[in-house]
């Protein structure tokens, strides 16, 4: 059978660390845009609702 043997000095530690961090970056900045789009959308609405029907 065959042995699997580790290098432990190779350093990659940090880099997945960093990785984790660039997929946690992503999610939370998706919902944050996500979440600003969805209240400009319904300020926008509703202000030109307000001026369409001043102009009426």
């Amino acid at each position: 059978m065959a042995q699997i043997e580790f290098d432990k000095g190779t350093g990659t530690f940090p880099y997945f660390i960093v990785f984790l961090y660039g997929i946690f970056l992503l999610v939370i900045t998706s919902f944050g845009l996500r979440a600003i789009k969805e209240m400009t959308e319904g300020v926008s609405a509703s202000v030109g609702h307000v001026v369409r029907k001043e102009i009426k």
